[in-house]
C-alpha cells in the first residue's frame, strides 16, 4: 500500500466529528494498516526502551564512580 492508500484510508478517521465516531472507524481499519501499524509501534517502543535503559545505566555507573572519587 502506497502513501496514496493510506492517505485514503484514514482520510475518514481523521475528518471524524468526534473522538468516539475517530476511535470506532480506526478500529474498523483495514487488518493490513492496523497490524503494520502495531509492529511498528512495537518494535520502536522496544528500541526506546532499550536506549533509554543504556543511557540510565551509564549515568548511574557514572555518578557511582563520581561519588566513589569524592569520598
Amino acid at each position: 500500500m502506497g502513501i496514496d492508500g493510506f492517505r485514503k484510508e484514514m482520510a475518514p478517521v481523521l475528518n471524524a466529528g468526534s473522538f468516539l465516531e475517530a476511535l470506532r472507524l480506526f478500529i474498523s481499519l483495514d487488518l493490513r494498516i492496523l497490524e503494520r501499524w502495531m509492529v511498528t509501534a512495537a518494535a520502536v517502543s522496544t528500541l526506546s526502551a532499550a536506549l533509554g535503559y543504556v543511557a540510565a545505566y551509564l549515568i548511574q555507573t557514572n555518578r557511582k564512580k563520581t561519588r566513589a572519587f569524592k569520598k
